[in-house]
C-alpha cells in the first residue's frame, strides 16, 4: 500500500524500450482501482479490514491492487533497488528476501546494527518506504530464523506459534457449528458448506504445515478436534471427504451398502422420497422400537421397514430416550443420472456407560 506509482513506472521505464509495451505498463501501474468499480462484499467485512491496508487510505499515487497478477511481479521490479544495495553496497554474502521479509546473517553484531540503519535510510530516501521497526530484531541464529511464516533452525524447521493458533482459532468455529456434545448424546452435523469451507481451510493449512517438523503438532491437533475424523479421513498431512465415494455411487443399493459398511453399530434413517426406511439389520432392530411393520423382499433387501418423513423427529425423540445410535441420511436435490444423491445430515451417539 505504500509503493509510489511514480518511481515504480520510471524503474520500468528504464528496462522497457518497446513504446507500445511501455503505455500498457503506464495503464497497468497507474489504474486507480478506487474510481469506476463495484463493491461485492455481501458479508460487509471491509470494515474489519485495517485502513493501512486498504487503497482507500493509501496516500496520492501510492499503493497496488493485491489482486493484480503483476503487483507480484512489481513489489518484487520495486525492491530490487533494495536487493542492489545490500549485496553490492553493503556487500552482505548472507542475505534472503521474501517479499517484503529480510534476512541478513553476519558473526558480527555490529556489522548487522549499521546495515540496519543503512537499509532504513534507503528505503526512507530512494523508495520512500519505511521499516517495520517492530518486526525487525537482531537475534542468534540459534534461537532460529522467523522467515515466511516458519521458524527456521539449523536441522529442522517449525511452523509459527500464531499460525497453529489461528487455525485452531477456525476449528473451534467450524466445531460449534458441526459438533454438539452434551452429557446424555452427541450430535454431528453435516452442514455441506460449513464442511467444505473447513475442508479447504484445513488441507490449506496442512500443505503450509508439511514443510516442516509439525508430526507432533498435527496428531495433538486431531486429538483436541476430536470430531474431525466423524467427517474426514484424516492421514498425516491431508484430509479426505469421507463422503467422496458416496457421492459416486449411481445407484440406491449400492449407497445404502456403503452407507451401512461406513456407519457400522448405527441405525441408517435414509430418505427415499416422503419416507425415511432401513434396510436389513437396521430395520429388523428399528421395526419394533418404533412399532413399524416389517417387510421382506423390499427394493432388492431382505428387510425394511420405514415411516413418513413428517414423523422423523418424533422418532428421533424415542431413539434417544432409548440410547440408540442412529445416522440420517437426506436427499440433496442433485440427481445422479436415475438416482438421487443421498448425504449423511445428522449423526446421534451415547457415551459409554
Amino acid at each position: 500500500m505504500t509503493i509510489d506509482r511514480r518511481r515504480l513506472f520510471d524503474m520500468l521505464a528504464k528496462r522497457c524500450h518497446d513504446p507500445d509495451l511501455l503505455w500498457l505498463l503506464h495503464v497497468i501501474v497507474f489504474h486507480d482501482p478506487t474510481k469506476d468499480y463495484k463493491m461485492q462484499d455481501r458479508d460487509n467485512l471491509r470494515q474489519h479490514l485495517p485502513p493501512h491496508k486498504s487503497l482507500f487510505h493509501a496516500p496520492p499515487f501510492c499503493g497496488l491492487p493485491i489482486g493484480n497478477l503483476t503487483s507480484q511481479f512489481f513489489a518484487n521490479v520495486y525492491l530490487n533497488e533494495l536487493d542492489q544495495f545490500i549485496k553490492h553496497v553493503l556487500k552482505c554474502c548472507f542475505y534472503l528476501r521474501y517479499v517484503d521479509d529480510l534476512v541478513l546473517l553476519d558473526p558480527k553484531i555490529e556489522k548487522l546494527q549499521n546495515w540496519q540503519h543503512a537499509i532504513t535510510d534507503f528505503t526512507g530516501e530512494k523508495l520512500a518506504l519505511a521499516m517495520n521497526q517492530k518486526a525487525t530484531r537482531l537475534a542468534p541464529v540459534a534461537g532460529g530464523v522467523d522467515f515466511a511464516g516458519f521458524i527456521v533452525r539449523h536441522d529442522y524447521m517449525l511452523v509459527r506459534r500464531r499460525v497453529v493458533g489461528n487455525l485452531k482459532m477456525k476449528l473451534r468455529q467450524a466445531g460449534r457449528r458441526l459438533f454438539y456434545p452434551s452429557s446424555e448424546y452427541t450430535a454431528f452435523r453435516f452442514e455441506a458448506e460449513t464442511l467444505q469451507r473447513l475442508f479447504a481451510t484445513v488441507n490449506s493449512y496442512l500443505g503450509h504445515f508439511m514443510r516442516a517438523q509439525t508430526r507432533r503438532c498435527v496428531k495433538k491437533l486431531w486429538k483436541n478436534f476430536p470430531f474431525i475424523p466423524r467427517f474426514f479421513r484424516v492421514f498425516s498431512h491431508k484430509l479426505a471427504r469421507l463422503d467422496q465415494r458416496l457421492r459416486r455411487k449411481r445407484k440406491l443399493k449400492p449407497q445404502i451398502h456403503w452407507l451401512q459398511y461406513q456407519f457400522k453399530g448405527y441405525i441408517c434413517l435414509i430418505e427415499i422420497g416422503c419416507y425415511f426406511e432401513a434396510f436389513n439389520a437396521d430395520a429388523q432392530k428399528l421395526a419394533p422400537l418404533l412399532n413399524l411393520r416389517l417387510q421382506k423382499n423390499w427394493r432388492g433387501f431382505a428387510y425394511s421397514c420405514g415411516f413418513p418423513r413428517r414423523f422423523l423427529m418424533k422418532n428421533l425423540g424415542k431413539l434417544k430416550n432409548a440410547r440408540v445410535p442412529v445416522v440420517v441420511v437426506r436427499e440433496t436435490g442433485r440427481e445422479l443420472y436415475r438416482t438421487k444423491e443421498r448425504l449423511p445430515y445428522l449423526l446421534l451417539e451415547y457415551p459409554k456407560p
